[in-house]
């Protein structure tokens, strides 16, 4: 395993750096240490026990204060940020973007709609084989993370976009391929889509799995389980399915208007019953009565 500590001029390494040359292999150890626990740097930051084992292949482990910074050194909590969406309407407008009369244009339409209506990682759409796709069900059978398989139900506006293709694509083990038969590489696909997005008039840079949080988002928006919606992406734990509840907090918003509303109402229609005289209580008691 290779322990990233100092980065010069794009390349990172522990002994190749000509900026830190002169410091001996103990001093640089130690550098890197109480860095890394200064800085809570939770992407490049190794633990504890990796530290470890990593400094005793080097051989500068038994130096007091190399372990002295070993022992010191915590792992960070990585921060978690809200996954980035694209609304509805600029959805919409994206998937109408690739021109469908042309085999292409076809093709990156019926990607776009797997991305955005049935929620598919990139790796999962580019590996995806004809033999995955249950035309019979409507279905997708994927193998995504950790070779875990799920199944999908393809959306039918997906699905029309998604024969169309199979009709007009070429002989290939992989379901979308370039017309000359070869694999899509992802990186083509990371550029379709956000060409397609500057197309459709979205200013800002569209990834695939922006439209997989989208996809995410507005089914917990259309009342689907958390529980639900773990097993349509995929996710391992729930935890990372949780984190799409608070991509809209203006919804929330909405609720608590709402049901300050709903009890501003009921606290008006008690005070009005209670202004009424006995008399007029009792008759409307017995209207109900006869309703019910």
């Amino acid at each position: 395993m290779r322990i990233r500590i100092f980065k010069h001029n794009g390349r990172v390494g522990f002994f190749n750096c000509p900026k830190y040359k002169p410091y001996s292999p103990k001093d640089r150890v130690c550098k890197y240490a109480y860095y890394k626990k200064d800085q809570a740097d939770p992407y490049t930051c190794p633990n504890t026990k990796e530290l470890k084992a990593f400094l005793e292949n080097k051989r500068v482990y038994n130096f007091p204060d190399v372990r002295d910074g070993v022992l010191c050194f915590s792992i960070p909590e990585r921060k978690r940020t809200l996954p980035k969406v694209i609304e509805k309407a600029e959805a919409e407008k994206l998937l109408k973007a690739p021109n469908p009369h042309c085999p292409t244009g076809l093709r990156n339409r019926a990607i776009l709609e797997l991305f955005y209506r049935c929620g598919l990682r990139l790796s999962e759409a580019v590996n995806l084989k004809p033999k995955d796709i249950r035309w019979r069900n409507e279905e997708l059978a994927i193998r995504g993370k950790g070779k875990k398989d799920r199944i999908v139900g393809i959306d039918p506006r997906a699905f029309i976009w998604l024969e169309k293709w199979n009709e007009k694509r070429p002989n290939n083990e992989y379901f979308f391929c370039s017309l000359e038969g070869k694999k899509l590489l992802p990186r083509y696909i990371q550029q379709m889509v956000d060409r397609e997005a500057k197309k459709a008039g979205i200013l800002r840079h569209v990834t695939p799995h922006m439209l997989r949080h989208s996809y995410a988002t507005e089914l917990l928006g259309e009342g689907f389980t958390i529980m639900e919606v773990k097993e349509l992406l995929g996710h391992a734990s729930i935890s990372t399915t949780q984190i799409y509840t608070h991509v809209r907090p203006y919804e929330l918003t909405e609720k608590i208007k709402k049901r300050a509303e709903e009890e501003k109402g009921i606290s008006e229609i008690a005070e009005k019953l209670l202004s009424l005289t006995k008399r007029e209580r009792r008759t409307l008691l017995e209207i109900f009565k006869k309703g019910s």
